[in-house]
């Protein structure tokens, strides 16, 4: 595991050897940023009881809110993340928790699936992507429901892009992209 992780470190690292233009920018500009945004301070020091994550995971997931300029996010599980409450535009915008799958709604920029434990109905879901959506999936290094759902997900056709950060999974449905899965490496931090 421990190797897995160095070489994962040591392979694309900065965005070396990735030819598509859109994970070189995303590498580069969301996963290796190391520039503080204006909210990280007030988030990790006013509201630090509202954080359920770790602060890297949570800047990842404000950086990705921000990159993408996502309008409107669903998070299937229990915590809404207050990374990406504050990474949403202020007027315009629209982030729900939810423990189900809602129905009826029209399609969003990003799906957040965390500590999800039902059975996921994979065509409801696609109906709530579109081209411009992305589906980020949390623990899908360990063995679990995350796990295999990651795994049918990655696969099937209307997936463009997957990357594997080892312990997240993130997936994108352009299909201006040329097809293909990265494992990347990115350092999650400590809680």
């Amino acid at each position: 595991m421990i190797l897995q992780k160095i070489y994962r470190k040591l392979r694309h690292r900065k965005g070396d050897g990735i030819h598509s233009p859109f994970v070189y920018d995303l590498i580069t500009h969301v996963f290796e940023e190391q520039l503080p945004f204006y909210a990280f301070e007030e988030i990790e020091n006013k509201q630090a009881s509202r954080i359920t994550c770790t602060k890297n995971y949570g800047r990842l997931l404000f950086r990705l809110v921000n990159y993408l300029r996502c309008k409107s996010v669903i998070e299937l599980g229990t915590n809404k993340n207050i990374y990406i409450e504050k990474a949403l535009p202020q007027k315009g915008a629209s982030y729900s928790i939810s423990e189900k799958l809602p129905d009826g709604l029209s399609p969003v920029d990003m799906i957040v699936i965390s500590q999800y434990q039902d059975e996921l109905n994979i065509e409801k879901l696609f109906m709530l992507i579109d081209t411009n959506s992305v589906i980020i999936i949390d623990n899908i290094a360990q063995k679990g429901h995350n796990k295999e759902l990651w795994e049918s997900l990655r696969t099937c056709k209307q997936v463009s892009v997957s990357i594997d950060l080892y312990s997240v999974g993130l997936l994108f449905f352009n299909k201006k992209i040329t097809n293909k899965h990265y494992k990347l490496y990115y350092n999650y931090g400590k809680k």
